[in-house]
């Protein structure tokens, strides 16, 4: 038995386990640079704080990093981790739509923190990795959905042609 194929009509157990996790991450993330959106004009003082009270260098560096990102960037990159969360909620009502919303916020986290930030907030190779791996997983768990939900719909047109012409029959009967 496929653990992740195990019944078309029904989600499966590991979406549910993915998609909460992606709900972790992505949602503690979108917080996070939210916050960072607003509260931007405060780092200052924090880096003034933190290298008072002896702070490792590397901590040091990575705030003085961002003093020099622009509060729009992490708007951005807080509504591309929104978008994830939003793509996962979709997915665990078994809409495609979800699948493409994640894919979407992926690429653009890809493209604002390797293209347009650069810098330490790049992702390393792990952090690709990881990405699509999970992009995988969410293909090979949405398969059917990804996959059928076009003839569903052929279907269901199919089923109203259907009705329309049995009445249209019932009409010519009277």
């Amino acid at each position: 038995m496929n653990p992740f194929n195990e019944n078309k009509n029904q989600r499966s157990p590991w979406l549910l386990v993915l998609c909460i996790f992606t709900f972790i991450g992505s949602g503690v993330n979108f917080l996070t640079y939210f916050m960072l959106t607003f509260t931007g004009n405060y780092l200052p003082q924090l880096v003034d704080m933190y290298s008072q009270m002896g702070m490792p260098q590397e901590v040091m560096d990575s705030f003085e990093f961002m003093l020099t990102i622009k509060p729009i960037n992490f708007l951005i990159i807080a509504l591309c981790y929104g978008l994830a969360v939003v793509g996962a909620a979709f997915m665990l009502k078994m809409n495609k739509l979800g699948f493409h919303f994640y894919v979407i916020a992926q690429l653009a986290l890809f493209a604002m923190t390797n293209l347009v930030i650069k810098g330490m907030m790049s992702q390393g190779w792990t952090s690709i990795m990881l990405t699509v791996m999970l992009i995988l997983l969410y293909a090979m768990l949405m398969k059917d959905v990804l996959l059928n939900q076009n003839t569903d719909i052929q279907d269901s047109n199919q089923d109203n042609n259907n009705q329309n012409l049995e009445s249209e029959d019932e009409d010519d009967d009277v």
